[in-house]
């Protein structure tokens, strides 16, 4: 496995009273792995329409990585698979862990984000139905395998800034004040997208942070329609590591990633200018969606970060970087 790194140009976006950060101190450089996609349609006897935008969590030495997946002949918008790895390039076991079961989700189980708090693991997931096109579900586990559904988490209200659609919740890895934090996708218009924050004490009832939406779309750059949270953030010596997923008019997806603070998960301390990662390969410009790198997963396992993402909505690549080669 080649861990060489490459020399990116990237630049920032000044904030008001932000302070200027090397680009090395809070993030590394990636560099796709050369062995990419490590899941595509045919690998398992599921997926045979796409198993993509995969979520990961390391324990005990083992990858676990969770899919949405998608047969030819379906009729639901995905369900959700889980593989394992020792190594986090070649995955095994496949197989089905979250399916449409309920009216609130009775379209498909779409783009997990799981994460453990408190010795507990959570599983955020978009439920797509014939009520709403997207809204927050939650589901729990204590060993990986066996998923207990809570229902809708998180859905929109009326007069919101986000009254259309909410999903894509992703939760902090750590509670802030003895709350539950969430970011999440907010959209009055289709695609017109923005990332808000909201907190909660039980997962049950959520308060929307009255400076809401936190995370924009910029005029001129990678992310100038729309945006969406990504992996399960991580949090490091600077601040709160985000990563988000932005498209353009062309609807171009590609990853970005900005600095928030730990002393207020609302705010953007520092954020790229150009995407971490962009569509360049044939599987990520071409497959059932054209033009899509949609990062989900990020851990660091032995001082090296592993980004996971969906290409064209049709399988699983890989992207690494060095802690300590920053």
């Amino acid at each position: 496995m080649n861990l060489a790194l490459f020399d990116s140009n990237v630049h920032y976006v000044r904030y008001k009273g932000e302070r200027r950060m090397d680009f090395k101190s809070w993030i590394p450089k990636f560099k796709k792995y050369e062995g990419n996609p490590v899941i595509q349609p045919g690998d398992f006897k599921i997926g045979s329409k796409g198993i993509y935008n995969p979520s990961v969590i390391v324990k005990d030495d083992v990858f676990y990585l969770f899919s949405r997946y998608e047969e030819h002949d379906d009729v639901v918008t995905g369900r959700i698979a889980m593989a394992i790895s020792m190594d986090g390039i070649h995955f095994s076991n496949m197989c089905c862990v979250l399916e449409p079961e309920f009216p609130y989700e009775s379209k498909g189980c779409e783009d997990p984000r799981v994460v453990e708090i408190d010795g507990v693991y959570y599983m955020t997931y978009v439920g797509n139905s014939d009520k709403q096109k997207g809204h927050v579900c939650l589901a729990r586990s204590k060993n990986l395998y066996e998923w207990e559904k809570l229902g809708v988490t998180f859905e929109p209200q009326p007069e919101a800034w986000d009254n259309d659609q909410i999903k894509a919740g992703v939760l902090l890895p750590e509670r802030f004040k003895n709350q539950f934090v969430m970011y999440f996708l907010g959209q009055r218009e289709p695609w017109k997208t923005a990332i808000g924050i909201a907190y909660s004490e039980d997962l049950k009832v959520w308060r929307e942070d009255e400076r809401n939406p936190i995370l924009l779309p910029r005029k001129g750059f990678f992310d100038s329609k729309g945006v969406e949270p990504g992996p399960t953030p991580l949090i490091v010596e600077e601040g709160i590591l985000f990563m988000y997923n932005g498209w353009d008019e062309n609807h171009v997806h590609r990853t970005g990633v900005a600095l928030l603070s730990k002393e207020d998960p609302a705010q953007v301390i520092d954020r790229l200018d150009k995407p971490l990662l962009e569509p360049q390969t044939p599987w990520e410009k071409e497959g059932v969606t054209r033009n899509v790198v949609f990062t989900e997963g990020l851990v660091v396992f032995k001082d090296i970060y592993y980004a996971y993402y969906g290409a064209a909505d049709k399988c699983t690549c890989l992207a690494l970087g060095n802690k300590n080669g920053r």
